[in-house]
């Protein structure tokens, strides 16, 4: 790609133009800022600018999943239970609760129901889990359907709040990126919207961009 970067500067193109050739390998941001050194005629200072907002946005992303990799442990620690306790504990009480011949508490009966559930129709439960999951990426596959699950990710609980503080360090982050390199705010706006890895954020972003262009306020589009 450098070589071909190369070649194409050496015959007169502008490297931002060169490099937004290859598409979705090189991050707009990457991009932008190069046409903003390129306009500004300071491209070695844009790029300097563009490497700390890489770095700073490697780290957010690094503390993001850090944070939210102890509830990961702990629901994965809580399926291993459950597991251990419906295949292996259950059956050995429910041989036991057998021998008092008393009629067992609704509850228990349930718990009882499910274990044995569990464990005859295992295979079945395991061909409709990955069944369900195979379902899930085709519809996920469909247009729009990755943006109404992004939206529902910023409504959760715990997910929700890492999802939103995270999708805004994103946005805001490479919006001071480019208007710092001088890129104007309109296409600062558009850039950042693709950098976004929330869909539904990036899409609320491109409706931002649209409503600035016409000539109302960044702030006053943003509440």
């Amino acid at each position: 790609m450098i070589d071909t970067v190369y070649e194409r500067v050496k015959s007169g193109t502008q490297i931002s133009e060169a490099f937004a050739e290859f598409g979705t390998s090189i991050p707009r941001v990457y991009v932008a800022s190069l046409m903003a050194g390129e306009r500004s005629g300071n491209l070695e200072t844009v790029l300097r600018r563009y490497v700390s907002y890489a770095r700073m946005m490697s780290s957010i992303r690094r503390k993001t999943i850090s944070a939210m990799l102890y509830p990961a442990i702990l629901i994965g620690l809580a399926i291993v239970v459950v597991g251990i306790i419906v295949f292996r504990l259950v059956p050995a009480f429910s041989d036991f609760y057998a021998s008092f011949g008393s009629e067992l508490p609704w509850s228990t009966l349930a718990i009882v129901g499910i274990s044995e559930f569990a464990r005859d129709h295992w295979l079945l439960l395991l061909v409709g889990g990955l069944l369900a999951g195979y379902l899930l990426r085709l519809w996920l596959s469909r247009a729009g359907q990755r943006t109404r699950l992004d939206r529902a990710m910023l409504s959760l609980p715990v997910v929700g709040l890492f999802a939103r503080k995270f999708a805004t360090s994103q946005m805001a982050r490479t919006l001071a990126t480019l208007l710092g390199g001088g890129i104007p705010l309109v296409q600062a706006l558009e850039v950042s919207a693709s950098s976004v890895s929330n869909r539904h954020v990036a899409r609320e972003l491109d409706t931002v961009a649209q409503s600035v262009r016409e000539g109302q306020s960044l702030a006053a589009t943003m509440r």
